[in-house]
């Protein structure tokens, strides 16, 4: 396993629209901790008229 997160601090919590550790498969198929933007996408009714999902 490959950590790219550094020296990370402790978090108070994770919440959307903000960045979280997370586990992926790199590249080459090496687990690797590292930092991420998440969220969930908007719901259909939200997104009417809009081209893309701003959240």
């Amino acid at each position: 396993m490959r950590d790219r997160t550094g020296n990370m601090p402790p978090l108070p919590g994770v919440f959307p629209d903000t960045t979280a550790p997370v586990v992926r498969n790199g590249e080459d198929g090496v687990r690797e901790l590292t930092m991420a933007r998440w969220g969930m996408p908007s719901p259909k009714f939200a997104l009417e008229g809009k081209k893309t999902d701003p959240a």
